[in-house]
């Protein structure tokens, strides 16, 4: 077992950049959190961060083991849900560009103040909805966003891509739920007639060969990359 608190580790440690750690496939312990902080706060020199939990792990805020740590991200990704002990760690962040967050949105806070992340230029999430996309996306300036409809929310999401200090150029959409691209599309040309780059992934529990050839080509950017359904 390594252990932190060598010297020869710390050492070893100043060189690492990059660390990636995959808990999906098992359920982590209070005792393997806290070995990981101690592993984690040798790493002063580190750039980019990925943290995957398994599904019942997320469930719980995990967090708190990320305090103390002294590192600058430019990359971070993680499962850990959307809460505030992920907030603040996500705060002092203050070099970070890219940011990703697979985790779950929840009832508890998830806030930002308006300095924190100023040089952010891309967002991705999964399961984030309103809220925590108004936190991260108000004043910052994100270019390329990756994010999920869900039918509750309606369009509420893509009016956060509004809230950014920049135009939105790239865009990737997962729609959960019946929205049919014939209406998704008119939505998204009327926020961002600037964009540049546009994915779309459309889950519909009932498709019909017409709407396939309904959507309204004419009213998207010129510019337009690519349409996936």
């Amino acid at each position: 077992t390594v252990n932190p608190d060598d010297e020869r580790t710390r050492k070893r440690s100043i060189c690492v950049r990059s660390i990636f750690f995959d808990f999906s496939a098992c359920s982590v312990t209070a005792n393997l959190l806290r070995l990981l902080q101690r592993a984690l706060r040798t790493f002063i020199s580190l750039k980019v961060l990925s943290l995957e939990f398994g599904i019942h792990d997320n469930h719980y805020s995990l967090a708190w083991f990320l305090k103390g740590c002294t590192f600058q991200l430019r990359t971070f990704t993680t499962s850990i849900r959307c809460d505030d002990s992920l907030a603040a760690f996500i705060e002092g962040q203050r070099k970070l560009e890219e940011l990703v967050l697979r985790g779950f949105q929840t009832t508890s806070p998830f806030v930002l103040t308006p300095d924190a992340l100023p040089r952010l230029n891309a967002l991705r999430t999964v399961h984030a909805g309103v809220p925590v996309l108004k936190q991260v996306m108000t004043g910052r300036p994100i270019e390329a966003v990756s994010l999920s409809l869900f039918q509750e929310d309606m369009f509420e999401p893509l009016d956060t891509l509004l809230l950014s200090e920049t135009q939105v150029k790239r865009l990737t959409i997962m729609s959960l739920g019946d929205t049919p691209p014939d209406l998704l599309l008119p939505e998204i040309s009327a926020r961002l007639p600037g964009l540049e780059a546009l994915h779309i992934v459309v889950l519909m529990a009932r498709y019909t060969y017409v709407s396939r050839h309904a959507l309204p080509i004419s009213t998207l950017p010129h510019n337009l990359l690519t349409f996936l359904l």
